[in-house]
């Protein structure tokens, strides 16, 4: 059995391994419109993209750190840790054209929504702190805004070292939490759209946590930049195997 056979048996059997998990940390609640018809993923990002200006300011500078942060890299084989529904892991594969990329997230729900909409890309549904992948697979690890809803961060970038090979690249995109983030996110979450959201961050993962977390298992820091008025940041960390 080839490599990419396992994982996809891996993915069909994880719907039944994790599905209360899989509800609490990356909710799936659907939205209805006036029809009653429920409003897929997909419709959900463009209505709030057009219609937000706020949203449409956070995403675009996303986005656009993120082409930043990546650029220059080199890489054939890439896996887009909690790639929820694919926009990030699709944004990432403007910059490598010619890579193979995977993606992996625990909702089910997310990832069968991937697999639709961007089918150039291999999306298995696997908890982040268990990675169906051999040893030394990947060039490129990306993990963007993840760490916080796990349960277990050191896990994850512990399985993502393992994953890399040498010399590989991991690419974190976390909240700072400083106390402008933590306002918005409060209100974001109690009063705004962002209520399906609401107790989702388990961690609150600052400057000094995530240092600690890459050196112990074996990363170098090579770049770190705030962003969107230091609410978020980017760490780009090579392995040192």
């Amino acid at each position: 059995m080839s490599r990419l056979i396992k994982t996809e048996v891996y993915s069909k059997q994880s719907r039944r391994i994790y599905p209360e998990r899989s509800r609490r940390i990356y909710p799936e609640r659907s939205r209805r419109t006036k029809t009653g018809t429920p409003t897929s993923l997909d419709a959900r990002h463009k209505v709030a993209i057009q219609h937000n200006i706020l949203q449409r300011f956070w995403h675009s500078r996303r986005f656009g750190e993120s082409r930043k942060i990546l650029a220059g890299l080199k890489a054939q084989k890439i896996l887009d840790v909690g790639c929820h529904g694919g926009r990030f892991t699709y944004e990432i594969s403007k910059l490598f054209p010619q890579a193979l990329i995977y993606g992996i997230d625990i909702s089910f729900a997310a990832i069968e929504f991937a697999r639709k909409k961007y089918q150039k890309f291999h999306f298995i549904v696997a908890k982040a702190e268990n990675l169906p992948f051999a040893d030394n697979t990947f060039d490129l690890v990306t993990c963007l805004e993840v760490l916080e809803h796990v349960q277990n961060p050191q896990l994850v970038i512990r399985g993502i070292y393992r994953v890399l090979k040498p010399n590989g690249t991991l690419v974190i995109l976390v909240p700072t939490e400083n106390i402008l983030f933590r306002i918005i996110w409060r209100l974001w979450t109690k009063f705004g759209p962002g209520r399906v959201w609401s107790h989702t961050h388990v961690h609150q993962l600052q400057d000094q946590t995530i240092r600690d977390l890459l050196n112990k298992e074996g990363f170098k820091i090579d770049e770190k930049k705030d962003f969107l008025f230091q609410m978020l940041t980017f760490i780009k960390a090579r392995n040192l195997k």
